[in-house]
């Protein structure tokens, strides 16, 4: 994962996440399932005077993350059991992460925002097509929660020109590095250039209640 984010292929998702944050103005961000930082990191280079903290299941990553950046406050927790005061964030990115729709309201402020990045369906589909012999698109699910209320949603793409190792990089830090039969990992290993969409569902939910 690390070898491959390093090369900033996702940098375009990262500036397009900033600028939605920008929107929100908050002095109090908190990355769910943050990994080693990434995302994180650029948070918050883009928010300097913003608070920012970052939390994941894994010590390995969040040891990672810590020795990247001293100003973000991390931490090793489970998304259920947050180690944050209720009502103490104004807003919480997740991406491509695990939500917990309850412990994220106790700890978001009044009005508080949630922005959920997920994959959409067609996403690195090219990578999915030299993979398996037969293509299945997951379904999306928006959050259906009385206690958040969704007030934007947008897809958002890019193109990506990949080559090896990448192209492996990219396959293994998707689930489908751990489902795919030997055939398709060495067809993935084998593939020496591949254009890949980048494709993402973008969604700002707001605190209700």
């Amino acid at each position: 994962r690390r070898n491959f984010l390093s090369k900033d292929y996702y940098l375009p998702l990262a500036k397009q996440m900033n600028k939605i944050i920008a929107l929100h103005q908050p002095s109090r961000l908190i990355d769910a399932g943050c990994g080693e930082g990434y995302y994180t990191h650029h948070i918050k280079k883009e928010n300097p005077t913003c608070q920012v903290y970052g939390f994941d299941i894994s010590k390995e990553a969040i040891e990672k993350a810590a020795k990247q950046d001293r100003e973000i406050h991390y931490c090793v927790s489970s998304v259920n059991r947050l180690p944050y005061r209720s009502n103490s964030s104004d807003m919480i990115t997740s991406l491509f992460a695990p939500i917990d729709e309850e412990e994220f309201h106790r700890v978001l402020s009044e009005n508080g925002i949630l922005l959920v990045i997920s994959a959409h369906p067609e996403h690195l589909i090219e990578l999915k097509a030299v993979a398996y012999d037969t293509l299945v698109r997951h379904e999306h699910k928006s959050l259906s929660h009385p206690k958040y209320v969704l007030i934007d949603q947008k897809e958002f793409s890019f193109t990506l020109e990949l080559v090896q190792p990448d192209i492996t990089n990219l396959f293994n830090m998707t689930p489908y590095g751990f489902r795919t039969a030997p055939k398709g990992k060495v067809r993935i290993e084998e593939k020496q250039n591949l254009t890949v969409t980048a494709k993402f569902i973008i969604e700002t939910y707001q605190k209700h209640r």
